[in-house]
This record gives structure tokens, C-alpha cells and sequence, in this order.
């Protein structure tokens, strides 16, 4: 397992993974308290015309905490389809290009192929998250004013990294079906605004991975029991997903010429 996490590191690095996610998560972290702070009055100050900025400061009741809530669901909309197509690839284009004969061959199980995979790239989606939820909750602080403690914003980007190691077991899961990454991509996205969706009609958003993103957004105010209920069903998923991509890796047919 140790050489495959080495050599999934390696790709994240080479590949530029690693800088694409860290980069896409901290523009949004810095541009959100931005954008609330200075460009969306100035564009409301030009177009209302005659109404001053501390008037429409009032009217938009913008604060640290509005900031970080629009940031997070930013995360969602945003972020869901940065990690999806910057990682479709991941396991579909190795299985397009026939390229898992080579470890395969040498000796690796799916298992430790696909385990890899989750926790390197689990753990970078997690510490990128964690870093840009943090990075935006010091600056909008900045900007306006700590109105919220450090630990529930600490929490709120636990959640959201959980949330990402869903996504992140859904690319894999969909990238042994599709085993190309762009409909691998776009199949992520269905599953993912698919189930928020459904989650938000049928009022069961806190048993579904979108729920993670709901109970982050409260910062501290969701129970103990909320939050365990909602990021319980989310690992189960995360083990079915991971399980079900194991499981249809083992009946492909891999050309070993």
C-alpha cells in the first residue's frame, strides 16, 4: 500500500493536481469576502444610482458569517465540478489507456489500487478545504468583523473535506463504469446534484452527502448528534461506492500483450 500511496502522491504533484485543486479553493476562499466586500456594492452603488454605500451596506446586511455561507455554497456549485473534471481521470483514463496492467501484473490487488487512490486524494481534497475554509474565515474576518469562534469553522471544514471523499468515491465508482473521464465527469455531477435534489424535495438532505454541506454551513449551531447523523449515511456511501468500484474493477478484461 505504501508504494501506491507513493506513487498516487507523485502523480497528484507531477500532473498538477495538487496545484489546480489548491489554487481553484483559494480563489474562491479570498474572492467571496472580495466580492461582498467591494465589487457586488459598487455594481449596486452604479445601478441604483442615487443610493450611498452606506445605505446599501444596510440594505445587504453582509457580515462574516453571510460571507463564509456564500462561500460554502459556492463549494458545492463550484467546487463539485472543479473536482470532478480535474479529477475524472483518475482511475477512468488508467483503465482507457490499459495502463493498470502494470501494477496489477506486479503483483497489486483492486483493492490496494482503488484504497490508494481514496486516501491520497482524500487527504489532499480534505487539507485543501480545511486550508480554504480557515483562509476565508480569517479574511472575511478581516473584512468585516470576527463574529464566529475558530472550533465551529474548524468543524465546518472536517465536514466539508468528508464531503469531498464522497465525491471523490463517486468519480472512482463511476470511472470503472464509464472508463472515460469525461462522461465519468458528468456522471459524478448527476449523481451529486442529482441526490441534493432529490434530498431537498423529499426534506432528506441531513441522510445525504449534501447534508455534510448543510450542517457546515451552521458553524456551530447543529448538534453533536446532527452532525453524526448526517456523516454517518455519507461513509456508508463512501464504503458501498468504494466497494461496488472494487467489485466492477474485478470483472473487466485487461489486455496484458
Amino acid at each position: 500500500m505504501r508504494t501506491s500511496m507513493a506513487k498516487e502522491w507523485a502523480y497528484a504533484i507531477r500532473s498538477g493536481r495538487l496545484v489546480v485543486l489548491l489554487g481553484s479553493f483559494l480563489f474562491l476562499a479570498v474572492s467571496t469576502p472580495l466580492m461582498y466586500k467591494y465589487i457586488l456594492p459598487m455594481i449596486l452603488e452604479t445601478q441604483l444610482g442615487q443610493v450611498s454605500s452606506q445605505e446599501i451596506a444596510a440594505m445587504m446586511n453582509m457580515g462574516q458569517r453571510e460571507s463564509m455561507e456564500s462561500y460554502m455554497g459556492d463549494v458545492f456549485e463550484i467546487g463539485s465540478i472543479v473536482v470532478s473534471f480535474s479529477l475524472c481521470g483518475l482511475l477512468a483514463q488508467e483503465i482507457s489507456e490499459n495502463t493498470l496492467v502494470i501494477p496489477l501484473c506486479s503483483g497489486k490487488r483492486y483493492g490496494e489500487i482503488i484504497g490508494a487512490k481514496i486516501l491520497v486524494f482524500g487527504f489532499i481534497l480534505s487539507f485543501v478545504q480545511c486550508i480554504s475554509t480557515f483562509i476565508t474565515y480569517v479574511y472575511s474576518g478581516v473584512l468585516f468583523s470576527f463574529e464566529i469562534d475558530a472550533g465551529p469553522v474548524i468543524i465546518s471544514g472536517i465536514l466539508q473535506g468528508v464531503y469531498m471523499v464522497f465525491l471523490l468515491s463517486c468519480i472512482l465508482m463511476w470511472g470503472v463504469s464509464a472508463k472515460r473521464p469525461i462522461p465519468t465527469g458528468f456522471a459524478t455531477l448527476a449523481t451529486v446534484y442529482g441526490m441534493h435534489f432529490l434530498g431537498s424535495i423529499f426534506n432528506m438532505e441531513k441522510y445525504l452527502p449534501s447534508g455534510l454541506l448543510i450542517e457546515a454551513n451552521k458553524m456551530g449551531s447543529g448538534s453533536i448528534l446532527q452532525i453524526a447523523g448526517t456523516i454517518l449515511p455519507t461513509v456508508i456511501l463512501i464504503v458501498l461506492m468504494t466497494l461496488a468500484a472494487v467489485a466492477r474493477m474485478k470483472g473487466l478484461t485487461w489486455n496484458e500483450r
